[in-house]
């Protein structure tokens, strides 16, 4: 007797999609008129991430103020729309500073707090004493 399969239809899978561009072709200010219209998820996150927001295809599905279009299967959303969304997050966020060492950085955490209040503070090394000329002509 045959053995009875799970599934019968067979799926045929997708071919892989490819960009439009890359990162390298967009730069950090891409100019809008040369773009499309409308962009997929795929492109609108190479757009993203070249403009300095990394961010992955599906997470743009839930961002704020990206409306998406679906034809078929692809979902397709205003370049303008992407750019002013990915403009706004970096406006939004916070400034850091930049340089230094983690070393140099405070302790976080009420544990680590505690163990740097409680560890010796180092000594800065002592200056060398200063040679005054006739002991060192002698």
């Amino acid at each position: 007797m045959a053995k009875a399969t799970s599934c019968s239809r067979t799926s045929a899978a997708r071919p892989k999609q490819r960009p439009l561009f890359t990162v390298a072709d967009l730069g950090p200010n891409p100019d809008p008129s040369r773009l499309p219209a409308r962009l997929d998820r795929l492109n609108a996150a190479t757009l993203m991430t070249a403009m300095g927001l990394p961010v992955a295809p599906r997470s743009l599905e839930r961002a704020e103020g990206i409306v998406w279009a679906r034809a078929g299967v692809v979902a397709t959303a205003r370049t303008a729309d992407l750019i002013a969304y990915a403009r706004r997050r970096l406006g939004e966020a916070p400034a850091i500073a930049v340089g230094g060492s983690i070393a140099d950085a405070p302790p976080r955490g009420p544990r680590r707090q505690r163990e740097a209040a409680q560890a010796p503070q180092p000594t800065p090394p002592a200056a060398p004493a200063k040679r005054s000329r006739r002991a060192a002509s002698a």
